[in-house]
C-alpha cells in the first residue's frame, strides 16, 4: 500500500541491501529496489522497437524511484538520530539525584532510597515512618527538630526487608501545630536501560522519566 513513504507501493520497508541467497518476506504488490531495477532492465531489453517506451515516461519512472530512495533514506536517519538523543537523554540522568511524584519505596538490599519534603514552618520534632503493603508501621526514623523550607533525608539503617513500602512524614511545628508534609520518595539514578520504553534505575528500582518531579545534582558530589 502507498504511504508518505513509498506513496508508489513500489517499495519494501527495507532498503535493498539485503544479502544474496538469504530470504526476505514482501507484502503484497510490493517489490525492493534490486527488484524494481531489474524490471526496469528487462523492460527496456524486451520493448517493442516500432513502439519504444516513450522517454518522459522513463524519466518519470526514474524520478520516483529517486525520490523514494531520498525519503527512506532521511527517515533512517532521522530514526537513527532520534535512538541517539533518547540515549543521551537517559545518560544525562546518571549521578544526578532525582525526587519522584509518589511516596513508595522500592527497598532491595536493604536500601530504601530517600524522602523529599518542604516544611512550612519550623519544627520542634519530625519523624518518617516506613508503611507495609498493609499501611502499618515497620520502621520509624526520628529526624528531631527541622528549620522551614526543603529537606532531604536518607532512609538507611531501618533494616527493612525487600519488598515495596510508603512513607510517611509527620511532626510538630514549634507552636505546637501538627505538621504532615507531603512526602515524596527520592534517590540517586545508577543506570538506565535503553530501548523502545527506556527507564532509569535507582539502585534497582526501574522509573520511568515521567515519574520525575525534580532533578539535582548530587548531594555529596
Amino acid at each position: 500500500m502507498a504511504d508518505a513513504l513509498n506513496p508508489l507501493g513500489l517499495l519494501s520497508g527495507t532498503s535493498g541491501s539485503q544479502a544474496p541467497g538469504t530470504t526476505e518476506t514482501k507484502k503484497s504488490g510490493q517489490i525492493g529496489k534490486n527488484e524494481f531495477l531489474q524490471l526496469l532492465v528487462t523492460q527496456l531489453k524486451h520493448q517493442d522497437p516500432l513502439n519504444p517506451m516513450d522517454n518522459q515516461e522513463f524519466a518519470v519512472q526514474l524520478a520516483q524511484f529517486s525520490q523514494l530512495e531520498q525519503l527512506m533514506e532521511i527517515n533512517q536517519k532521522t530514526t537513527g538520530t532520534g535512538e541517539t538523543q533518547d540515549f543521551s537523554s537517559m545518560a544525562s540522568y546518571l549521578g544526578h539525584e532525582v525526587v519522584l511524584n509518589n511516596s513508595t519505596l522500592q527497598v532491595s538490599g536493604g536500601d530504601a532510597g530517600a524522602v523529599q519534603f518542604e516544611l512550612a514552618a519550623n519544627a520542634s520534632s519530625m519523624k518518617a515512618e516506613i508503611l507495609d503493603s498493609k499501611n502499618q508501621v515497620v520502621a520509624t526514623k526520628d529526624l528531631g527538630a527541622l528549620s522551614s523550607g526543603k529537606h532531604y533525608v536518607e532512609l538507611n539503617g531501618l533494616s527493612l526487608q525487600n519488598g515495596q513500602y510508603t512513607v510517611r512524614v509527620s511532626g510538630q511545628g514549634v507552636n505546637g501545630q501538627a505538621l504532615a508534609p507531603d512526602a515524596y520518595a527520592a534517590g540517586m539514578v545508577s543506570g538506565f536501560i535503553p530501548g523502545a520504553d527506556p527507564s532509569l534505575l535507582i539502585g534497582a528500582r526501574e522509573i520511568k522519566t515521567a515519574d520525575i518531579k525534580e532533578v539535582s545534582l548530587a548531594r555529596n558530589a
